[in-house]
């Protein structure tokens, strides 16, 4: 319990001492590109949500909770969608820890109503997946796709909590099939008690691992459900060898 206070309070004064810093420096660049260059705006919003996710997972939760990002592939893919598993509420932070440059987060609606991160969600032009319509989403996804930015999906639509996964929805895997875009599975491992669902901390050791993307003849040539079905077994499978090395490493630091 203490240790859950404990980080609970660094997340909180971290998120301060973040709003303080950038705060200026915000203000300033929005307003300048809202007068210059609105199309601009919601970049420049984009990297400071990227990078109030990083300094919480390097610096909120350190020392307690500690973040190995792996690369299991040599391409050079950036654009495209990036379908997670969702095993807990801080998996939303830990994906800004896979790139510099700005991103764009699929959501269901209650991410949007929260008084402080969902106006930053909204100012940053984040996909509010229940309330939009499909033409709409899937033209924005195909734009953002174009102009080279990562959009993030969690398909299990709702954190499972635990070691295993939730069925996918199919939204994302139709939208990736009619635009013709690259699909690029994404694990996260560990932070399943972190915090769990009763918002308890527990510390521990994450992983989260980019795997190489779907073929694209694989998507051109598949249905929707054989592309979520396939996807699905290929993170589900990688979860299963990254909680098998975690396991590993707790059995030998007892």
């Amino acid at each position: 319990m203490f240790i859950s206070v404990l980080i609970y309070v660094q997340f909180v004064l971290c998120t301060i001492l973040y709003t303080l810093l950038t705060a200026p420096l915000f203000a300033v660049t929005v307003s300048c590109t809202q007068i210059f260059a609105p199309e601009k705006t919601q970049r420049l919003v984009r990297y400071f949500i990227v990078w109030y996710g990083k300094c919480i997972v390097r610096i909120a939760l350190f020392p307690y909770v500690t973040l190995e990002y792996r690369v299991k592939t040599e391409e050079k893919v950036m654009g495209g969608i990036y379908v997670f598993n969702h095993r807990s509420g801080s998996d939303p932070f830990l994906v800004g820890c896979m790139t510099d440059k700005p991103l764009v987060q699929i959501v269901n609606d209650w991410p949007m109503r929260l008084p402080f991160l969902g106006f930053f969600a909204r100012l940053g032009g984040y996909i509010d997946i229940k309330n939009d319509t499909y033409e709409h989403v899937k033209e924005y996804i195909r734009k953002l796709v174009a102009e080279d930015v990562p959009v993030v999906a969690f398909p299990e639509g709702t954190r499972s909590g635990s070691h295993e996964m939730n069925q996918f929805y199919s939204t994302v895997f139709h939208v990736a099939r009619e635009i013709d875009c690259p699909i690029i599975p994404m694990v996260i491992a560990g932070n399943e008690e972190i915090p769990n669902r009763h918002f308890k901390m527990k510390p521990g050791r994450i992983l989260m691992h980019r795997l190489p993307s779907v073929p694209q003849e694989f998507i051109r040539g598949s249905s929707a459900l054989k592309i979520k079905k396939h996807v699905r077994e290929i993170i589900f499978a990688e979860s299963r060898k990254m909680d098998e090395e975690l396991e590993s490493r707790r059995s030998k630091n007892v």
